[in-house]
């Protein structure tokens, strides 16, 4: 093609290029799609379609976040019983203006999704004006433990 220089691999500059384009995309694909559990997903996703059911903004996804609320359920797995973690100690690891979590318990993430969304403190802060958030899921035999931690940066 006009305008196109053919390089040694048989590939002229603007196929490599696109094929280089395609390649970096899905090295971060894997990158990012490492970062969470397929449980982190799920809830992650149900979390996004929620707040886009309610035309809010969507919330961007925090590493911090997302850390403290893994340990936060897997030490709530581990101890078999909620409660809520030292949002004091997070707002000072984070730089976090303010902070909310959610924490459940049920058979499946979608049962603690749904279970937080018919408690009205637990939906103002799903709803609330943070910008950032981390999802935690852990297992102990059949229940499954969920902690929402939400951030304004």
């Amino acid at each position: 093609m006009p305008g196109e220089t053919t390089l040694a691999a048989g590939l002229t500059r603007s196929r490599r290029q696109r094929v280089g384009a395609a390649l970096c995309a899905l090295s971060l694909l894997f990158v990012l799609s490492g970062c969470m559990s397929a449980d982190q997903q799920v809830a992650f996703n149900w979390l996004k379609w929620s707040r886009a059911e309610r035309g809010l903004p969507e919330l961007m996804w925090n590493r911090a976040a997302q850390d403290r609320a893994q340990a936060w359920a897997d030490h709530l797995a581990a101890v078999g019983d909620l409660s809520h973690s030292d949002l004091h100690a997070t707002l000072a690891a984070t730089g976090a203006r303010a902070a909310a979590e959610n924490v459940g318990v049920g058979p499946s993430v979608e049962a603690v999704h749904q279970g937080l969304l018919g408690s009205p403190p637990h939906l103002a802060n799903l709803v609330g004006p943070y910008t950032h958030v981390g999802v935690g899921v852990a297992r102990n035999g059949d229940r499954v433990f969920v902690v929402q931690l939400f951030l304004t940066l």
